[in-house]
């Protein structure tokens, strides 16, 4: 159809601008305080805001587990309201009401982005089953739909929205997939679904209907072609495996909605699985009444609530859609959303029909039904989109018999994109007979729009003011008043009740530390007496069909939930507090009355049962999150993840000394140091993982590849079997599992960052290690400088410590005279560990000077090797001198003069430090008997090596376990708890001879290939590193034995071999 002339909006004015233009003022009038369920999710973030891993919110019920409720909106809304609370403190005030502003303005932040990011979801779902102008159209209407408004403004259910548009989302990823096969597609189609279960689990009901009509939708444009052919070759991979096999397409997008359906569904469930281990000890409550239940055609608040506000003219669209797709009958493709939508239409009228309990069956009575609505209202805008596409080209053709149709066409178009019909900018668009035709229906049709423009916006208002109009909510009290007394009168632990208060309660619940009994999220509460009353909130019950006397049998007991007080602001309450036996104090705010239980002991520290899982709360704290910045990342192009991921290696780079960490788990051992028996999740660890997910995302193809082409393949995936060989004799298998799991993770790792590399600028990583080096150099003097590491608690880091000389177990260099040295730590537990980055990131400047030549390089070069001396450590001055030396053989000819000059200018620092500080260098070079610390350091240092090396006469084959060699170690008394420092004993006493024989494999392999390829700038100067990390391996342990050390490890052998060829 050809375009018509007309008005035309920029491109730059989207619907998602619309939205923010729509709804901005809306929220900046604090309309969405108003709504029933805002304060309540502003509890749960203001949870996070307290205790992030906790999943234990003593505040409400007596104490419940907030792994009831998917986190990921709350914890959006706890960052948000960071800033927002740091701004809201230059204000004043108390700390918890500051904190509360906060709270609410990321609530009205993350609402906004939601309502933005939903017509761009709606229009890829709609892109699904109809073309792309109507998918467009459905876009735009998006934004006019009066459910949304209900949702977001009366409901408050910001969850749902944000988990509606993920979805959508997910399903529109997961289609493409099963058109193109593309794995980006199903990658992120996974991820969004795993989003979309963090966000809200009851949305997972729309998934399984919508994810029905895609399959119907899919099948059927295979199914009613005449010819089925074969496609060609399809290829299917999975981990090591192609396969590729001739298939038709009927049985290729069975396969791929198979593949979805299923990976989408573990995903989502391993992403929630806390919420999954507490719905498994979850009793049925008595049901709770709500009016979505209620038969809509005798009761008219329902009605009120859940139906004409959900739908306004989209009502029109589900009739003419059917009557339409009943008269144009090839378009079968879009009878199963049309059906589905039927279907949640009708299971939206709640109790009206008998659907919801046949389907349902006894748990009907637990679920709401205004969600129903609420998709079945997204699911009829691509038919809105279609229809109003369909009508508006019928009404442009040259054709006067269809010119007729279009004086209906306004009924089934609800808002338009255009600011007149196209009709008006025509001339004489079918010719001077019909003309008349034409002037009779553009004034009509016309009249149609601008009527359904003013109907639709009088619904959307409607529907955003449907709860103040009707005063759901009690009229607001001065809560910071009750929230002081409550301060001052429950320092002992007293808890305390509200009565009409409303939804008021939970904000009320953010401005005190005290503790109530009630709450406004019914299904995580633990109580039996409250399970069992068929209640809601106690404050509310004065709405419930049983009235306010039935809190009577709960005041009569109060005392036993450690119940002192009550607030009232209803005189139906009165009469059962008397009852009770309460007695009056006053008035504490205007309007509130505080009542006293007059119970002579409250047991305060009463507290439900909940069972506590650490592992389960720092998975409730990383991984949603995590999921949700993976998924944000599929959303970019190509070259967009090509930045990505030079940004997390140059991150890893200059970070990976910054050990912020938090523990997965742990196997404490006598007098052996946690590091070493705990499953530790770094901050380094986060970035690489993205790293990785980033590469498999974007990678054409992503091959973790065991051919001889990767020099460290071979002897690293030996590595890995011998590993595992060793569980079975190992003396902590949990440790082995662990440590074999982990060099798994390391070779899909070092993977990742070679792919990184070959696509790098090498001045990229070469900025990148020399930052890392100037500013890890920068704390390694000044701390030698003043002495101490005190100065770097404001990192809140727990390494190295507040450090001086004098203090026991600090490293330092020992004189004769009992002077004492302290060594530099830079930010990490130990000089060693220092020198060993130091020795890494020296290859940026390396790089820098001998590609180029400029003398700018040399500078960070000569910082870097100051505090390397610095350190103390000879281990890394042997491995510094190793790789100086080995660069000059893998250079060519004609650059072996910058490598001179190279040695000359750490020759000359090293010179000068050695003029200043000589007593300590020849102590530390010498390692003088008249020294007791080095004494002890060399003693120490050959009984652990006998000691591998005892331990490997005892079982050559195997071990004692891969990284089990500490808990192995306590057969030998009177050794310190440290390991072997020498990583090829290690192997050889933890894996066997096979490990060590890996091991000698893969340090032969890399000097094969370094050799090889000798005279390529950037891989001898990564070539000459990696000589250096082998020699500091021979006399240290940190490369095997902890898992940063052998994450570095694998990022640089990943850098070395990704970098192979440039020059």
């Amino acid at each position: 159809m050809p375009r018509t002339p007309g008005f035309v909006f920029p491109r730059w004015f989207t619907p998602s601008l619309l939205s923010l233009g729509l709804n901005l003022p809306l929220v900046l009038s604090g309309l969405p305080f108003s709504s029933f369920d805002a304060y309540t999710h502003i509890f749960f973030a203001d949870h996070y805001r307290r205790a992030w891993f906790d999943l234990v919110e003593p505040r409400w019920f007596g104490g419940f587990s907030v792994a009831s409720y998917p986190p990921l909106v709350h914890q959006l809304i706890a960052l948000l309201s960071l800033p927002a609370s740091a701004l809201a403190s230059m204000l004043g005030g108390a700390q918890n009401e500051t904190r509360f502003r906060g709270e609410a303005v990321g609530f009205c932040l993350l609402l906004l982005l939601v309502l933005a990011f939903l017509p761009m979801a709606t229009e890829r779902f709609a892109a699904i089953f109809v073309p792309a102008r109507a998918a467009r159209t459905a876009g735009w209407l998006t934004v006019g739909l009066p459910s949304i408004y209900l949702t977001a403004y009366s409901f408050g259910q910001l969850p749902t929205l944000a988990a509606t548009a993920t979805l959508m989302w997910a399903l529109a990823e997961g289609w493409r997939f099963c058109q193109t096969g593309q794995r980006r597609s199903l990658f992120s189609a996974i991820l969004w679904a795993g989003v979309t279960a963090a966000a809200h689990h009851a949305v997972l009901l729309f998934a399984l209907v919508a994810g029905a009509a895609i399959a119907g939708r899919a099948l059927l444009i295979t199914l009613i072609t005449k010819t089925q052919r074969h496609d060609g070759s399809q290829r299917f991979f999975f981990g090591f495996v192609k396969l590729s096999v001739f298939v038709p397409s009927w049985l290729r997008v069975a396969v791929r909605l198979l593949i979805w359906a299923v990976s989408a569904g573990l995903f989502a469930a391993l992403v929630i699985w806390p919420f999954i281990a507490w719905s498994r000890g979850y009793t049925p409550q008595t049901p709770i009444d709500h009016a979505s239940r209620h038969n809509y055609l005798t009761d008219w608040l329902a009605a009120y609530f859940f139906f004409w506000p959900m739908y306004g003219p989209t009502l029109l669209v589900l009739p003419l859609s059917a009557l339409w797709l009943f008269r144009a009958r090839r378009k079968r493709r879009h009878w199963p959303l049309l059906i589905v939508a039927f279907l949640l239409f009708t299971l939206g009228l709640g109790g009206t029909t008998p659907l919801p309990q046949w389907l349902f069956g006894a748990n009907w009575a637990w679920l709401t039904y205004d969600r129903f609505s609420f998709w079945a209202g997204l699911a009829l805008l691509p038919f809105a989109g279609l229809l109003w596409e369909f009508y508006r080209g019928q009404f442009h053709r040259k054709d006067a018999k269809n010119a007729k149709k279009t004086d209906f066409s306004f009924l089934s178009a609800k808002i338009s994109v255009h600011p007149r019909p196209k009709c008006l900018s025509t001339p004489n668009p079918v010719g001077p007979k019909k003309e008349k035709a034409f002037a009779l229906a553009c004034p009509v049709s016309f009249f149609g729009v601008v009527s359904l423009r003013l109907i639709l916006i009088a619904f959307c208002l409607y529907a955003a003011f449907a709860a103040r109009w009707v005063k759901s909510q009690p009229p607001p009290v001065d809560l910071a008043a009750i929230a002081r007394f409550l301060d001052r009168n429950t320092a002992n632990g007293e808890r305390y009740l509200t009565f009409g208060f409303g939804d008021q309660l939970a904000r009320l619940s953010v401005l005190t530390e005290a503790r109530t009994i009630d709450g406004t999220y019914f299904t995580a509460r633990e109580i039996p007496e409250l399970r069992r009353s068929g209640l809601g909130a106690l404050d509310g019950a004065l709405w419930n069909p049983a009235g306010p006397n039935s809190i009577q049998p709960f005041l009569a007991r109060a005392q036993e939930w450690g119940v002192r007080w009550a607030f009232n602001m209803h005189p139906a309450y009165v009469e059962p507090l008397i009852a009770s036996g309460w007695q009056l104090q006053g008035i504490v705010a205007s309007g509130v009355q505080v009542w006293r239980n007059p119970a002579l002991r409250v047991s305060s520290e009463w507290q439900a049962p909940i069972n506590v899982d650490y592992q389960a709360g720092l998975w409730w704290g990383i991984v949603p999150l995590l999921v949700l910045a993976m998924a944000l990342l599929t959303m970019l192009a190509r070259r967009h993840i090509l930045n990505g991921s030079t940004l997390l290696l140059s991150s890893f780079l200059v970070l990976w000394p910054f050990w912020h960490y938090t523990t997965i788990w742990t196997q404490p051992r006598p007098f052996v140091y946690f590091t070493y028996t705990s499953g530790l999740l770094f901050l380094a660890d986060l970035l690489i993982g993205a790293l990785v997910v980033l590469v498999i995302y974007n990678a054409r193809p992503f091959q973790f590849s065991l051919s001889p082409f990767l020099p460290f393949s071979l002897p690293f995936f030996a590595l890995i079997i011998f590993a595992f060989l060793s569980i079975p004799d190992s003396v902590a298998p949990t440790l082995s599992l662990g440590f074999a799991l982990h060099l798994i993770w390391l070779g899909f790792a070092a993977q990742a960052v070679s792919q990184t590399m070959k696509l790098m600028d090498w001045r990229v990583v070469a900025y990148a290690l020399t930052a890392g080096l100037i500013l890890q150099s920068a704390i390694a003097i000044a701390e030698s400088a003043t002495q101490t590491t005190a100065w770097l608690q404001p990192l809140g880091l727990t390494w190295p410590g507040e450090l001086v000389a004098s203090m026991r177990g600090a490293s330092v260099v020992g004189l004769p005279n009992g002077l004492r040295w302290l060594r530099a730590y830079g930010t990490l537990p130990h000089p060693n560990l220092l020198a060993g980055y130091l020795l890494v990131t020296l290859a940026g400047p390396l790089m820098g000077y001998i590609q180029t030549g400029r003398k700018r390089w040399l500078w960070p070069l000569a910082f870097g090797a100051g505090a390397l001396c610095l350190t103390f450590s000879r281990a890394g001055w042997l491995a510094c001198g190793a790789a100086m030396a080995s660069l000059i053989f893998l250079l060519p000819s004609n650059l072996r003069r910058r490598a001179a000059i190279v040695l000359a200018v750490l020759a000359l620092v090293s010179a000068t430090l050695v003029a200043a500080l000589g007593p300590l260098f020849i102590t530390r070079l010498t390692a003088s008997d008249a020294s007791r610390e080095e004494t002890i350091s060399i003693t120490t240092r050959q009984q652990l090596n006998d000691a591998a090396l005892t331990l490997f006469k005892w079982n050559p084959i195997n071990g004692v376990g891969a990284g089990a060699f500490l808990p192995a170690l306590v057969m030998f008394r009177n050794l310190a708890p440290e390991p072997a420092h020498n990583v090829l004993l290690l192997a050889l006493a933890e894996t066997g001879a096979g490990g060590g024989l890996a091991v000698v494999a893969l340090g032969s392999m890399i000097l094969w290939q370094a050799w090889r390829r000798r005279g390529e700038v950037v891989f001898a100067a990564l070539s000459a590193i990696m000589v250096g990390l082998m020699v500091m391996a021979m006399f240290d342990h940190f490369l095997w034995s902890l898992s940063p050390g052998r994450t570095l490890a694998a990022v640089v052998m990943g850098m070395w071999w990704g970098c192979k060829g440039r020059s």
